[in-house]
């Protein structure tokens, strides 16, 4: 059972396995934001089934069908005596939002990044931050302090390099079970008392793998 509160920004590719994986592991409240709907061409590489998909006259929100799944999970955390809330934001994660708790970015634009790490930069009530994105078969997984200087300096850069097409989390179908499990493993070591000295990021290949790797990268 985690005591962190976890944030996952983008239920898509990468967010939508991650955020299953975070409630299996009992967080005590799931917060996701995402404003766009199922559309068939999700069944392949997210995680939601044909009877999520929009219809003409039934736009069906990914936040909408991610809970029934969530709800299930749930309610076997509630047999066993755990408490966990969810809560579903149907919209757009922005610089004006507040956030708190570990934050999952899984966003698919580059400016959609760089806003949302602008309202969690330097704040003390998000002790971890983890950015995971692809492109074809590579994927990264960041994870960084937002309120250490160093981490933001460097991740500053990252973003920077990014091109306007950058990394996103348009994932093969096989990527997204690993994505989530790095990120639940970076999430529960959090949560054993690890902290990470520098910005931590993972590389995903699966060109001829998967092939993992961990590096920490600094100034």
């Amino acid at each position: 059972m985690l005591s962190s509160e976890v944030t996952i920004i983008g239920v898509g590719g990468i967010g939508s396995w991650t955020a299953e994986q975070v409630m299996r592991l009992g967080c005590p409240c799931l917060v996701c934001y995402d404003d766009d709907e199922v559309l068939i061409h999700n069944m392949e590489n997210q995680n939601y089934v044909f009877g999520d998909v929009s219809r003409p006259r039934r736009r069906v929100p990914k936040v909408q069908a991610l809970l029934r799944r969530l709800l299930q999970i749930k309610a076997w955390h509630t047999q066993v005596g755990r408490t966990v809330d969810i809560v579903m934001r149907n919209k757009r994660a922005t610089a004006d939002d507040v956030f708190r708790g570990i934050v999952v970015v899984c966003v698919d634009t580059i400016e959609g990044r760089r806003d949302i790490f602008s309202a969690c930069c330097g704040s003390p009530a998000i002790p971890l931050y983890i950015e995971a994105g692809a492109a074809e078969n590579l994927g990264t997984v960041r994870v960084l302090v937002p309120s250490e200087l160093e981490h933001v300096h460097v991740y500053e850069e990252l973003l920077r390099t990014y091109q306007s097409g950058g990394p996103a989390p348009c994932v093969c179908p096989y990527m997204g079970g690993l994505f989530a499990s790095v990120i639940s493993s970076f999430v529960v070591r959090f949560e054993e008392g690890w902290r990470p000295l520098h910005l931590t990021e993972t590389r995903i290949d699966f060109r001829n793998g998967p092939v993992v790797t961990t590096e920490e990268i600094r100034l």
